[in-house]
């Protein structure tokens, strides 16, 4: 007998390929995380029903320069003129969730940790903003037909179980004869 597989709450397979840097990389996107602003309790006046202008004057909490969590925010807030106002620094999400439990800053966290903590909640989660970072295979646009990128992202695609949208077709292939070989 076996174990039924239960669905990941952070894994959707539903998007198609894309291409990032004016398509000089193709991606394969395998998992997508959505993100929850969570604020310390008592604030739930302050991020409940705001947009991303409203809470970007409230004390962030930091993360490393080239976390996701770092790249999301800056994506987000750096085309309105300014950056949060960072208070605390963390790097793992436990502490992330602590640093908001105990009134300090907002945070980034995954939807999927959330559900999973048990505990009594001493936050509270906007409920109009939301932003999602996706993990992706990706290659150089220019060596995607290459015979061992190819191989790679046909063994992707059969370990994630997804189904190839928008594949640019393979190049067609010229026979090598000695002759063209030595050339």
């Amino acid at each position: 007998m076996s174990t039924p597989r239960l669905p990941n709450p952070c894994r959707s397979r539903a998007f198609p390929s894309g291409h990032i840097e004016d398509g000089k990389y193709q991606l394969a996107p395998l998992m997508s995380y959505p993100y929850r602003v969570i604020a310390p309790a008592e604030w739930s006046d302050r991020v409940i029903g705001k947009d991303w202008p409203d809470l970007i004057g409230l004390p962030w909490l930091a993360t490393p320069p080239h976390s996701a969590h770092r790249r999301l925010l800056d994506n987000i807030f750096r085309p309105m003129g300014s950056l949060p106002k960072r208070v605390a620094y963390a790097d793992q999400e436990e502490a992330m969730i602590d640093f908001v439990e105990s009134g300090i800053c907002l945070s980034l966290a995954r939807d999927c940790t959330l559900d999973r903590i048990t505990r009594k909640r001493n936050f509270v989660i906007a409920d109009t903003v939301t932003v999602t970072c996706d993990l992706s295979f990706a290659c150089l646009t220019s060596r995607r037909h290459e015979p061992v990128i190819s191989h790679a992202f046909s063994a992707m695609q059969a370990v994630w179980d997804l189904k190839p949208t928008n594949a640019l077709p393979a190049p067609v292939a010229t026979p090598r004869t000695r002759k063209s070989a030595r050339r």
